[in-house]
């Protein structure tokens, strides 16, 4: 079957424009997409192509992209099963590859040899006609991408490019626009671009038919990108006028803090300080009084000069009444209830 006869005869929508075919010597092209439907559009031309024309392909994607892929062959009249019975045609699971050639958290070159290098091998030996360079499309990049193990995806990506510097291949691989969704993905982004020989933007760019369109929005991705780096600017700015609003705060803070321990230390001693000295009141007035209290009442058990003893007895515990009534007062002022703090102090 030729590549022409892929297109739809029985009335369906036609296939999206072929992308990746514009690319077709390039050794690595990466495309960008924001829905499977555009990627596996893509993918299916990309590979469709191939085994029409009787070229190997080897496809390493999910579960998910590999039935989609198959069910669009199947509908451009592709026999899917019996190019893969042939040996030319080789769908691998991505995950499942991607265990295989890892080793300590980053792709091994031996591993990939063996198992990237045995899949190529066994494609282009079972190829029909005139030997021709390998379809390869392999997504397992975006997995490691996702897991946010970016080393690891370039790494294979150049594992990639090295293996194309010995092995006639046609690579193709894809990644998910929503992995780039930070503005320090930017970097990232182009990092990713340098692996590759060339890049298709997603369908939001691509799908757009006249120069004219693809100009305007061009024009308007341009205009976001200003506004979001003035936006980053100011937000910039705001966080530092933020960091130094909060180091004078913790300053202040702490001055405070340093100064409500030295007033707690203080209240402490004078606490301690008033203690003393009730309690030296206590000891030197009413202590005293009691005592002698005590003394007259022992005698007057004893003494026939009962009179005299009373009378000193009640002058006693006038005294004794007096001297609480004092320290009672000097503790907590009643007026301080009555007319407040400053009343009471003056």
């Amino acid at each position: 079957m030729s590549a022409t006869n892929l297109l739809p005869t029985n009335g369906a929508s036609p296939v999206p424009q072929m992308h990746w075919a514009d690319h077709k010597h390039a050794a690595h092209v990466v495309q960008f997409y924001g829905e499977d439907r555009f990627l596996l559009d893509e993918l299916s031309r990309f590979i469709g192509n191939a085994l029409g024309a009787g070229e190997p392909a080897v496809v390493i994607a999910t579960k998910e992209h590999r039935d989609g892929l198959n069910q669009r062959l199947q509908n451009w009249g592709l026999d899917t099963a019996r190019a893969i019975a042939q040996g030319r045609y080789m769908p691998l699971d991505a995950a499942d590859t991607l265990s295989k050639l890892m080793h300590a958290g980053s792709p091994d070159p031996a591993r990939f040899a063996e198992v990237v290098g045995s899949a190529i091998a066994t494609v282009e030996a079972a190829s029909q006609g005139e030997p021709g360079p390998v379809a390869a499309f392999g997504e397992m990049v975006a997995l490691l991408w996702a897991e946010g193990k970016f080393e690891a995806a370039m790494r294979l990506e150049q594992l990639w490019n090295e293996f194309a510097e010995t092995h006639p291949i046609s690579l193709h691989c894809a990644y998910p626009l929503s992995s780039f969704y930070r503005q320090e993905h930017g970097d990232l982004l182009l990092q990713v671009c340098a692996q590759h020989s060339a890049v298709i933007p997603s369908e939001s760019y691509i799908e757009l038919v006249s120069q004219d369109e693809r100009l305007r929005t061009i024009a308007q991705l341009q205009q976001k990108a200003q506004a979001l780096e003035t936006e980053v600017a100011e937000r910039r700015l705001a966080e530092e006028k933020l960091r130094r609003h909060q180091a004078e705060l913790e300053s202040l803070v702490e001055k405070r803090t340093s100064a409500l321990r030295r007033l707690s230390s203080r209240l402490l001693s004078l606490q301690d300080s008033e203690r003393r000295r009730i309690a030296r009141e206590l000891h030197d007035s009413l202590g005293q009084y009691l005592v002698a209290l005590k003394l007259n009442v022992d005698i007057l058990r004893h003494s026939p000069a009962r009179e005299e003893l009373w009378s000193q007895c009640s002058e006693l515990m006038e005294r004794c009444v007096a001297e609480v009534r004092t320290l009672s007062y000097l503790l907590h002022p009643p007026n301080m209830d009555a007319v407040g703090i400053a009343s009471a102090a003056r």
